[in-house]
């Protein structure tokens, strides 16, 4: 795809997918490494009823909501990915170079994010599956396991929001200084509208179709958010979110609750989104995992006062993971100034 036509996409509909961002051994790793944190992380803190239970890639026996650290919303709990190819794929130039063009800015930082993964919840074998180093599905090839559905396992149905105050960004120079100290997934949310688009993403591991959960959100809204601010700034509802910068829920009753689209898209590709669109994740349906690396990117913060402590933090990170740094990266990762 050429810059300008994935440019005109976005502007057009504040949303875009670009293929082909990730190499397939890249793609591999990538599900390997979410399969291996899922298999060694410790729920207990999260989950009362996870006594040490551990899941297993190839036994859905031990895909129950004791075992497995997904949330209702269909991310890997509540925690940053500090894997060796999660860094490396904060890295990668031609995400970057898309953020970067969609973004109109050079210095820019990527974001140290979580991976999500949702489970299948139609026809689980009920036993051990074959050995596979990169399990993307639920699939019984002997054909001699009891299947059953589990509905349970489906996140949460709708749950449209903003990473962001809609009427503070679109009619007001008001927001939330940056801030990294809270937590890294928040990083960078609730800031002011100071003329660049405020952009989100992911990177995609498995070819997912509609049926197996995954992204929703209102097209083109973001060439409306002001129109909308505008009519609805007086209303209870938007009065009540004043000071909530960082996530504002869309209301029940908000008739752009039944203009959500859920977006497919193959492995290997990159949607970014603009932070003015409502979105949530939805179900998945099917058979297959949902696998995805959350990321973002923003403008550099090099001379933000609190620098060389997120830098340490940073580089202790890194040296536990092994991961290398490119040039291009450590710029993206603050770890040298732009």
């Amino acid at each position: 795809m050429k810059v300008s036509e994935y440019l005109d996409f976005f502007k057009k509909y504040g949303f875009v997918i670009v293929d082909g961002v990730l190499e397939p051994q890249d793609i591999k790793e990538t599900i390997s490494e979410i399969w291996s944190e899922v298999e060694t992380f410790d729920w207990t803190p999260y989950n009362p009823a996870y006594v040490g239970n551990q899941a297993s890639r190839n036994n859905p026996l031990t895909w129950e909501d004791t075992h497995f650290p997904t949330s209702r919303e269909g991310f890997f709990g509540l925690v940053i990915t500090e894997g060796k190819q999660a860094f490396k794929n904060r890295q990668n130039e031609i995400m970057y170079n898309i953020f970067k063009n969609i973004m109109g800015h050079e210095h820019l930082w990527a974001s140290i994010d979580r991976y999500g993964i949702m489970r299948p919840t139609r026809k689980i074998p009920q036993g051990q599956l074959p050995d596979s180093q990169f399990r993307t599905d639920a699939v019984d090839p002997s054909g001699t396991l009891e299947c059953i559905d589990r509905l349970d396992w489906e996140t949460n149905k709708l749950w449209l929001h903003w990473d962001l105050n809609p009427w503070l960004w679109a009619l007001t120079t008001e927001g939330k200084d940056y801030s990294w100290e809270e937590d890294f997934i928040q990083e960078n949310n609730g800031t002011s509208n100071k003329g660049r688009p405020k952009l989100q993403g992911f990177l995609n591991m498995v070819d997912n179709r509609l049926g197996d959960g995954g992204f929703s959100c209102v097209p083109a809204f973001n060439t409306v958010l002001k129109e909308y601010a505008t009519k609805t700034a007086h209303t209870q509802y938007a009065e009540r979110q004043k000071k909530e910068y960082v996530f504002v829920e869309v209301h029940k009753d908000d008739p752009i609750q039944q203009q959500s689209q859920n977006i497919a898209l193959r492995a290997g590709s990159l949607l970014i989104w603009s932070s003015e669109l409502p979105h949530c994740n939805y179900p998945n349906t099917s058979n297959n995992f949902r696998m995805v690396q959350y990321v973002k990117m923003f403008e550099a913060q090099d001379n933000n006062p609190g620098i060389q402590c997120r830098r340490k933090i940073m580089k202790d990170m890194l040296d536990k993971s092994g991961a290398q740094v490119t040039t291009l990266g450590s710029k993206m990762l603050g770890l040298t100034n732009w």
